[in-house]
């Protein structure tokens, strides 16, 4: 038995290692691979912020520029077309990061923590208040809008000359805004009405939109976006449950003049290639790309085989049914995904931070070849993330011995019937015994396997270990594998119950280490 035993475990040390090694390299080629082949990775973009607000983007010659706000001033990252970081730039303001800015890289304007709109000059420090007690801002590069109560005005960015757009009869509760369009969205406790504006000369084109109510207290109305072409207008928004902490999109498509007179249809969403919706979507965005209506939202989406986090999802409408692709993978909650323009998306992503804090930092993804390249590349923090989630799927691996207790129940309980009525044959090492025991093992094994190689397991486990069959395939293979390495190290003495338990423990071993860590 000397002779047996100390070859062997040289080899169950060496299978582990192999095996371990494997599952390590598996997930370090997770990490360097996008969640979608035709988009990069994110991309951190080193811009941080104290609120999740939308950041202001500028689009230069060669370039892109984003701009937020946190309590210290305002913040900027200046990008090559491949998310490069050219330039971080400060300016130390009484701002509220609660509100976005406007700026053409030279002029802003902002809001401070006292609620006043200021005009900011870079070039000669001059900072001017326009307007105190606001109640909310909104800006795009063409349009400049604040609020307060039921007041709506407008700045030009020129001449930074405000004027009154209109008095509504409900509070304002929010603004909109879609190129040089927007919509104002009142209420008035439960009922939400929603008005269309757009500008014709110096004037705004009213039209009444929608006017919803709630059905319950508990409910109210968030998440609004619009695309208008011409004159038809597709709408998005979610209702939110207090009592439910949920979610629910609603879609509304149709002319401006009859889109009140449409019934709101809920838009749940699908993962590709799966009738199960996803749950509680947020911050929906909706945008138009070759034609083709796509709703960005945040959802729970898988990071590993054992974790999942609120990620950025793109949805498509194909037969009548939202499916949507998850773009991104990142271990924190991802909120406020926007399309800056056709291969370039970004979001906010929380960074926690001590004493329960967090604050924001922008995250993106592009359809840059270079960007796709580059995102790639392997990094100190690949490597942590990859150890980490090989500890943690090592670890769920070895769960899989609770499982094998199921496996090895019928062959000991015909174990114990040989003993009782043919010991002789366990004591002869009858080779028909230790057949129909092994028999037993890997027949039982091989229907309980089918419930561990679940959904999840084909999701993240190597491409080397799903394909068709692969199910009962890999334990077959296995099995066989297992009796072969016994065979080559047993000597003709060793005791019928060695032989069994040795090629037990070593099948027990590969499916603990090579299907194991994945399949939760």
């Amino acid at each position: 038995m000397k002779r047996f035993r100390k070859p062997i475990l040289w080899v169950f040390l060496s299978i582990g290692i192999i095996l371990t090694s494997l599952v390590f390299v598996h997930f370090i080629s997770l990490e360097k691979e996008p969640v979608s082949k035709d988009w990069s990775r994110e991309f951190d973009l080193n811009l941080k912020s104290d609120d999740k607000t939308v950041p202001f983007q500028v689009n230069n010659e060669d370039s892109l520029t984003f701009y937020t706000s946190n309590n210290e001033g305002i913040n900027s990252v200046t990008l090559d077309d491949d998310y490069k970081i050219l330039e971080n730039q400060s300016i130390k303001l009484d701002t509220s990061p609660e509100f976005s800015i406007w700026t053409n890289g030279k002029k802003f304007l902002y809001v401070n923590s006292k609620n006043e709109l200021h005009h900011y000059i870079e070039s000669n420090n001059k900072d001017t208040v326009i307007d105190d007690n606001i109640t909310g801002y909104m800006a795009n590069k063409n349009t400049v809008v604040y609020w307060k109560d039921k007041s709506l005005f407008t700045i030009n960015p020129v001449s930074m000359k405000t004027s009154k757009v209109k008095d509504f009869d409900k509070r304002i509760n929010r603004v909109v805004l879609e190129d040089q369009s927007l919509l104002v969205i009142t209420n008035e406790k439960q009922a939400f009405d929603g008005t269309l504006l757009i500008p014709e000369k110096e004037k705004y084109r009213s039209y009444e939109v929608f006017a919803m109510e709630t059905e319950k207290i508990s409910q109210r109305f968030t998440n609004f976006d619009y695309i208008l072409e011409d004159e038809n207008m597709e709408l998005v928004y979610t209702i939110y449950d207090v009592s439910e902490k949920a979610h629910t999109p609603y879609y509304l498509s149709g002319t401006i003049t009859k889109l009140h007179t449409k019934k709101p249809k809920t838009s749940n969403f699908y993962p590709a290639g799966s009738n199960v919706r996803i749950e509680n979507p947020n911050y929906l965005n909706i945008y138009q790309n070759d034609g083709k209506v796509n709703i960005l939202f945040s959802a729970q989406g898988r990071v590993s085989s054992f974790k999942t986090e609120t990620n950025v999802f793109n949805a498509t409408l194909n037969d009548n049914k939202w499916k949507a692709n998850q773009l991104s993978r990142t271990a924190n909650r991802s909120s406020n995904p926007f399309q800056f323009e056709d291969g370039k998306i970004f979001w906010q992503e929380t960074q926690p931070l001590e004493d329960a804090k967090v604050n924001y930092s922008l995250m993106g993804i592009t359809t840059d070849k270079d960007g796709i390249a580059r995102s790639k590349e392997i990094n100190k923090d690949d490597i942590k993330t990859a150890l980490s989630h090989t500890g943690l799927a090592l670890a769920m691996g070895i769960m899989t011995l609770l499982v094998a207790m199921v496996w090895v129940t019928p062959a000991g309980i015909f174990i114990m019937i040989m003993y009782m009525f043919n010991t002789n044959a366990i004591e002869q090492g009858k080779r028909w015994v230790l057949v129909t025991t092994l028999s037993l093992y890997f027949i039982t094994q091989l229907f309980i396997i089918q419930m561990q190689m679940n959904d999840v397991f084909y999701m993240f486990a190597p491409d080397y270990l799903i394909f068709d069959g692969s199910s009962y395939i890999l334990p077959f293979l296995i099995g066989a594998i297992s009796v072969l390495i016994i065979k080559m190290f047993r000597i003709s003495k060793d005791h019928l119950l060695a032989k069994l338990s040795y090629t037990i423990a070593m099948n027990v071993l590969i499916v603990t280490l090579l299907i194991g860590p994945y399949r939760f």
